[in-house]
């Protein structure tokens, strides 16, 4: 359909990938500095929250996927059928 809005990205999405990757890094980080477990969540979920508001952000805003996504709308606006012939118009 013409005109409709593009679906948005989800926030949740972006905060399960962004967990899946700190979530490692920050076990990685806890083997050389010693942290207590209640820091160690702290981190975790700030660098989560963080990540995930970065790529969200980023995904949302994509200046580049809006074009291409207008792009795609205008060309089938504009389409004309094959086998088409647009005569002369006569002027009164």
């Amino acid at each position: 359909m013409y005109g409709a809005p593009s679906p948005q990205p989800r926030f949740w999405k972006a905060l399960v990938a962004a967990a899946i990757l700190s979530v490692p890094l920050s076990l990685l980080v806890r083997v050389f500095v010693p942290m207590s477990d209640l820091i160690w969540l702290a981190v975790v979920a700030l660098s989560s929250l963080v990540i995930a508001s970065l790529v969200h952000a980023r995904v949302t805003n994509d200046w580049r996927a809006q074009y291409h996504l207008n792009l795609g709308v205008f060309e089938r606006r504009t389409n004309v059928a094959p086998g088409v012939r647009a005569g002369k118009k006569k002027w009164p």
